[in-house]
């Protein structure tokens, strides 16, 4: 009895020099974090050392104190109190390692002392209490979350290519493109073949019909022809690129390249159509027709009155010099939904949603769209098309009022082809797509207008 009141008295001594020691080293790490240090310096550095030597030293000779009281059976309230003290040694040491693991080898690592699976099964292995394989393992769990925390992630070197990025290859996104809603409202024509240009004979003086007098002569005054003449022009598109593009890539590209071809053609038609230079291999378009007629509306700042006044007389013109209604309004989008924004003198909007039952509106707004049909003005339906700039005259649209019937587009087919012998040596792969055609607005051009001027300055925000 008087050894194991022995051993206890001893116990006790051993777990409060331990105790003293955690005190010693918590004070260490009070001033550097007090001073805003995250490592210790030399004498600190040194001093942690031998109280953390001295705490092993503590905790061995505590084990086999524990080991004996074990043998003689009364284990019951000492080891509570072991375990106890061992728990705030564990705390320290886990705070220890906050501090001081970056200049640290890690507790458990190739060619080290410690085995962390001998230590897991020494903490939890039935009878068996050993504090230092405890302190171990919790000084390893926060030396594994500072690691993670420093170093892993989705970067790629830390972590990062066990996340890999997923190519939606099939959802791929396509380049947004400007159809051809102006050159689809004009009379479409298959182009002959076998021509280089289509040459449409035209009457340019009539007859005269007067009132005549009896025994007199009728009146007689000769035709006068000339040529309306529409150059077959080609427009074409190509793209070059590796065979092993081609070959390796888990789709087919090709038909990327083909639909991306094919709506840079239209949109190239449609441009064409509407301000085309007619220079060489270049449809000539509306806007570059001199012959057509012009509406200018001046404003420094402009209204919707005042651009609904220009459209009018654009209606107008084409009524009284082709004798036949236009059919169709085209404008930029920026236009018809500036005009949506505007208001007459009671706050009332000039143009007003189908839905809504419009009464003695200037505009309806029948559907809301990028490019194509949108609504009516004047009784006659409107259309938007992109390939309308906005940067005429530095900073201006324009609106185009017509008869588009009497505009003529001829159209071939258009073609494709892949070439592999052109870059052999090279091994690319050349797609092209082509087509030829001719375009005219020289049948009737006063059966176009287009309002222009200071009035049509591009909105701000529109």
């Amino acid at each position: 009895m008087d050894v194991l009141e022995t051993l206890r008295a001893r116990l006790r001594d051993r777990l409060a020099e331990r105790d003293a020691h955690v005190v010693d080293m918590e004070n260490i790490l009070a001033i550097a974090e007090e001073e805003q240090r995250s490592d210790l310096n030399e004498d600190e550095t040194t001093r942690f050392a031998e109280l953390r030597g001295a705490i092993t030293e503590a905790n061995a000779e505590i084990s086999e104190i524990e080991a004996r009281i074990q043998e003689g059976d009364t284990i019951v309230s000492e080891s509570t109190e072991a375990r106890e003290a061992t728990d705030a040694a564990d705390v320290v040491d886990a705070t220890e390692a906050r501090v001081a693991v970056k200049s640290e080898a890690m507790t458990y690592r190739q060619g080290g002392e410690h085995s962390y699976f001998k230590d897991l099964a020494m903490s939890q292995a039935p009878g068996i209490w050993d504090g230092e394989a405890r302190t171990r393992l919790a000084r390893h769990a926060d030396e594994a979350r500072i690691e993670m925390r420093t170093n892993m992630g989705r970067t790629d070197g830390q972590g990062g290519e066990f996340v890999p990025p997923l190519w939606l290859l099939n959802s791929y996104i396509s380049l947004a493109r400007a159809g051809r809603v102006t050159a689809d409202l004009a009379s479409k024509f298959e182009l002959p073949a076998g021509t280089d240009s289509i040459n449409l004979p035209k009457i340019s003086g009539g007859s005269t019909v007067t009132g005549t007098s009896d025994n007199s002569s009728a009146s007689n005054t000769d035709m006068t022809t000339s040529t309306v003449t529409a150059p077959v022009n080609t427009y074409a598109g190509q793209q070059l690129f590796s065979l092993a593009l081609l070959e390796q890539s888990p789709i087919n590209f090709d038909q990327v390249v083909f639909q991306d071809l094919i709506a840079a053609h239209a949109q190239s038609i449609g441009a064409a159509v509407i301000s085309g230079a007619g220079s060489t291999g270049v449809h000539e378009g509306i806007l570059t027709n001199t012959a057509v007629n012009s509406v200018t509306y001046t404003a420094t700042t402009p209204t919707g009155t005042g651009v609904y006044t220009a459209i009018a007389q654009a209606v107008s013109a084409v009524a009284r010099q082709r004798f036949l209604p236009p059919n169709a309004i085209v404008m930029n989008p920026q236009r018809w939904y500036w005009f949506a924004s505007q208001v007459d003198g009671n706050g009332r909007p000039l143009v007003v949603p189908n839905a809504g039952g419009p009464f003695n509106a200037v505009g309806v707004l029948e559907d809301v769209q990028a490019q194509g049909s949108v609504g009516t003005m004047l009784g006659l339906p409107v259309y938007l098309d992109p390939n309308i700039g906005t940067t005429y005259s530095t900073n201006q649209d324009r609106v185009i009022v017509a008869r588009f019937s009497d505009l003529a587009l001829f159209e071939g087919p258009i073609r494709s082809r892949v070439l592999f012998e052109t870059d052999a040596d090279k091994l690319q792969v050349r797609l092209q797509v082509y087509s030829y055609s001719a375009f005219t607005s020289r049948r009737y051009s006063s059966a176009v207008s287009v309002c222009s001027g200071t009035g049509f300055v591009s909105p701000s925000g529109y």
